[in-house]
């Protein structure tokens, strides 16, 4: 359930997400964790349910609350401007209706008391360390509030479980915030190139998905341009690989500071460049693409002109996949090398489709 950064497909930072990969992060993992937080929810109501005739009534209706809340966050984010705000508030929407409980339920002798806990594993998983700090300190307070509150001669006297809860919920974001960074690292590592630091073909495969479901949903267009750096060949085998590689890390920055923070960029391999637009549609794609055609143009790398073809497809139904799409704007590309090179073609205005076993010959 995840979804480009906006809906209009402008990214505006926040202090919670200030970047768009930070935006992507958060919706990837509310996304992975989908089954689990489903299990989790469910397990926690009917092991309440059961529990019901012991701790009374108030736990359970305070377990479907929660689990009403967090089986509604993933649609209402995905129709959110602010996304991550929607995120946020779900948190301190969980935190306040569990501290509610613990409050109407006996304070620190409440048997909702450890279930605090469970919302410090979801801030950590899904935003920066500084945001899941300050989440920790606002719960920790609220939590410390409402026992004392209800029973601050109880807590005086007896001051062991809510201690240990307070130690559980910090302990609780401290571990999840470990494996979150190992995970990141080592997903970052995978889904990147390492010679252009570009999302690989791993790293479009899953963005891909995501992309056109999130477009599907707010019914927008996405647009696919496939580049291709024009007679790349002759520079390896005239000044080395060393100078081919220059060329490629500085076609990366040329796409890089010429797109916005929502446009992904992928690097499907040789001197073969992709991007994929969000939320655009054909004839601002061809814009796009021409930008990034003069830019390159325009920037010499150790003394070379470099130049690239691009062919563009635009996505309004949703229907098709990544082979299909990326078939139409290979057929594009063809044309364009076809044409001359160093220009831009889109697929509507080729006559015929063409397969990609043709391109080598051009």
């Amino acid at each position: 359930m995840s979804r480009p950064p906006t809906r209009d497909g402008e990214f505006r930072p926040s202090w919670l997400c200030p970047s768009a990969d930070d935006l992507r992060r958060l919706h990837e993992a509310f996304a992975r964790a989908d089954n689990a937080r489903t299990v989790a929810a469910l397990a926690t109501t009917i092991g309440m349910l059961a529990c019901a005739p012991w701790i009374g009534w108030v736990p359970f209706f305070i377990g479907v609350a929660c689990c009403v809340q967090v089986a509604t966050v993933g649609s209402r984010a995905l129709r959110a401007v602010r996304p991550e705000v929607v995120h946020a508030a779900s948190f301190a929407a969980t935190t306040g209706v569990l501290v509610g409980g613990v409050a109407a339920s006996g304070g620190a002798r409440s048997p909702v008391l450890p279930l605090c806990t469970l919302p410090m594993l979801l801030l950590a998983s899904r935003f920066r360390p500084r945001v899941a700090v300050f989440g920790l300190a606002c719960g920790m307070l609220l939590v410390a509030a409402a026992t004392v509150t209800v029973d601050r001669d109880g807590v005086v006297a007896a001051p062991e479980t809510l201690v240990v809860t307070l130690l559980l919920m910090a302990a609780s974001l401290a571990i999840t915030m470990s494996f979150t960074r190992v995970e990141l690292r080592l997903r970052d590592r995978t889904r990147r190139d390492p010679l252009t630091g570009l999302l690989n073909r791993l790293g479009l495969d899953i963005l891909f998905d995501q992309t056109m479901t999130a477009a599907r949903a707010a019914d927008e267009p996405v647009s696919l341009i496939v580049m291709d750096l024009d007679h790349f060949k002759r520079v390896n085998d005239t000044h080395g690989h060393d100078q081919g590689d220059r060329v490629l890390a500085a076609t990366a920055d040329v796409l890089l500071d010429n797109l916005r923070a929502v446009d992904l960029v992928f690097r499907l391999g040789g001197e073969e460049f992709a991007v994929l637009l969000p939320g655009v549609g054909p004839a601002p794609a061809a814009m796009v693409a021409e930008r990034l055609r003069g830019a390159l143009e325009a920037t010499p790398v150790d003394g070379h002109h470099v130049t690239l073809s691009a062919g563009i497809v635009t996505s309004t139904t949703h229907t098709e996949g990544w082979r299909g799409l990326y078939r139409r704007a290979d057929a594009a590309l063809l044309a364009a090398k076809r044409g001359g090179r160093n220009r831009c073609t889109s697929f509507g205005d080729i006559t015929l489709p063409m397969g990609r076993h043709e391109r080598a010959a051009a």
